[in-house]
This record gives C-alpha cells, structure tokens and sequence, in this order.
C-alpha cells in the first residue's frame, strides 16, 4: 500500500464538491487532491491538548506531553517527584511505570473512571509465527463481528441468565485478553440500564478489590 500513501501531509481543509460529487482536499504546503470518498481515520486523539493551568509558562521544570513524547533523548524518574495529570487509559499504563523508581507520585484525577486489566502479554517468536499464519482465520473473524475484533456478543440477555451464571460469565472475560469483556458481552449491557448495572457493579467490585483508598487523618 505504500505507493497509495502521501507521508508528511497536514489536511487544512476539505470541501465537498456538490456539481462534481466529489471531496477537494486542500494541504497545508498548497498540495491539492480530489476524491469520491473522503475517510477522516486520524483517530479521536490526533491532537494533543495541554492542561490549562496558571503558571505553567514559567514552570522550569520537566513536563511531558504522551501524546509528544520525546525519542531523542531518555526519561528518567528516578528519586524525582512527579505529578500525573489525569486516570484515562495512558494515565493507568504511564501511571504503573512512573511509580517504579519515582521519589514521590501525585496522581490528579477529576472524575474516578472505569479501568481493568487488559492482561497484555509478550509474545515470542513462535506464538507470532503461528498468529501471521492464522491471518486468514483472524480477518474473517473479525469481519464478522459487529467491532471488527475477535470478539462476537453473547447473544444471550445478561438477565436472562441467574446471577451465579452472569458473574462466572463476567469473571472468564475479567481473566481473558483484550476486548471481550467490552465486546464480547451480553447483547445488552450496552443498551438496558438494568444489564448495565451488573456490568458496572461487577467492574467496580474489581476495582475496589485492587484500590487501596487513604483517607487523610481527621484533624
């Protein structure tokens, strides 16, 4: 496919062509091109946003962006203090790291959210071998999922089934990697309220079980 990609190319606009049914996309260095079908796949988090936060023009301090880290030269946090701003998914992971060598973690979270483990694993020369030669299985698999994951939805209702099946249901997912426990779910966690709630309730026992809170002495 490399010779169907442009490298190195910002998009500064995109107008669509009613008379010629067609999408004009304007470059930022003048680079024009013209398509039937225009496909804006550069993500949610294409653009990095900074925390709005007084005095951070004077900080003299180091200060990283993940969305920018840097290549050129090594990060260390040895015995340092540091600060992480947010618990999204780059937090947890950046989060987990930092805390191994640093002095002293603040971590600062506006809204506690929903997280569990992904359960990632390396994988050795022999597992890739036999997952590049089950391509073919896998890309069929994952055209028919309603996410394009190997993952399909359970078909069943998460109140169809007694509580003992839901949670032993909800605990193979917890144990398994990737995405099952998100798509590979009851039908309806997603859409009923009431399956929603024991989705939730099971994540947020996990969750309680591995988060020590402090509480701050009473004065």
């Amino acid at each position: 496919m490399r010779r169907d990609i442009q490298f190195n190319s910002r998009v500064a606009a995109a107008t669509y062509d009613e008379s010629g049914n067609a999408w004009e996309i304007v470059l930022q260095d003048g680079g024009r091109a013209r398509a039937q079908f225009l496909i804006t796949a550069i993500g949610p988090l294409s653009t990095p946003t900074m925390p709005n936060i007084q005095g951070m023009e004077s900080f003299d301090g180091e200060a990283y962006h993940t969305g920018r880290w840097p290549h050129h030269h090594p990060v260390t946090f040895a015995g340092k203090r540091v600060a992480v701003i947010g618990t999204g998914a780059t937090g947890v992971q950046v989060i987990q790291e930092v805390a191994k060598t640093a002095g002293h973690l603040t971590v600062f979270q506006r809204s506690p959210n929903y997280c569990a483990p992904l359960l990632n694993r390396p994988i050795d020369a022999e597992t890739q071998l036999e997952i590049k030669a089950s391509y073919p299985e896998i890309f069929e698999r994952c055209r028919e999922s309603h996410g394009c994951f190997l993952h399909k939805t359970d078909l069943r209702k998460a109140l169809e089934v007694t509580p003992e099946e839901r949670e032993a249901f909800y605990e193979k997912l917890y144990g398994e990697p990737g995405f099952g426990i998100w798509m590979g779910n009851f039908r309806d966690i997603l859409t009923d309220p009431a399956a929603n709630d024991t989705i939730s309730e099971f994540i947020r026992r996990k969750i309680r079980e591995r988060v020590r809170i402090l509480r701050p002495p009473k004065s």
